[in-house]
């Protein structure tokens, strides 16, 4: 009987052993995987956000306020935070949309765009585990007139956007990522 019980502790051991072997294959990788999960989540965000603000752009007017300009795009993003101060974004928070159109200025007869776009990845190895945030904040000037979106370039990041939307997420330059046709 004391022979059965030892086998059984030998066995539960390397079983034991075994299992933490095995979900530590990956486990290197995890981060990777997420960071390249986010990334591409990303890249299908911006490229959704340029594909709707070129179908929006003949809509717009330059002489459309602010109020007017939001509710105009507010399909292709969160409008919400749209030339408002930091303290006034902070107060109405941003909600889960993944692109957020933050300012639009008048420029002749142009309007300028200022976007945050955001990614998340997820990646699992047994008991490994990580979660990856990337945004890219990025401008583009729109002519109206001619229906047509141009000049895109990275900007700066709104730091209250960017404090409600996860303040350790990793910045990813514009210019680093593909949108078909920019």
């Amino acid at each position: 009987m004391l022979r059965t019980r030892r086998r059984w502790w030998l066995a539960l051991g390397l079983s034991a052993t075994l299992a933490a072997s095995l979900s530590a294959c990956g486990a290197d990788r995890v981060e990777t995987v997420a960071r390249e999960d986010a990334l591409g989540l990303l890249n299908e965000h911006l490229t959704e956000a340029v594909t709707c603000l070129t179908s929006m752009a003949a809509q717009l007017d330059p002489a459309d306020t602010s109020e007017e300009l939001a509710n105009i795009l507010s399909d292709c993003g969160n409008t919400t935070p749209l030339n408002k101060d930091d303290d006034q974004v902070i107060e109405e928070g941003l909600g889960r949309r993944a692109n957020v159109i933050h300012s639009g200025t008048t420029v002749g007869d142009h309007i300028v765009l200022h976007v945050m776009t955001t990614g998340t990845g997820h990646a699992q190895a047994g008991v490994a585990n990580a979660r990856a945030y990337v945004v890219t904040c990025w401008q583009v000037t729109i002519d109206p007139g001619a229906n047509v979106l141009a000049d895109y370039a990275d900007s700066a990041c709104n730091d209250a956007i960017l404090l409600l939307y996860n303040p350790y997420a990793e910045q990813v330059p514009f210019s680093d990522l593909h949108v078909p046709g920019v």
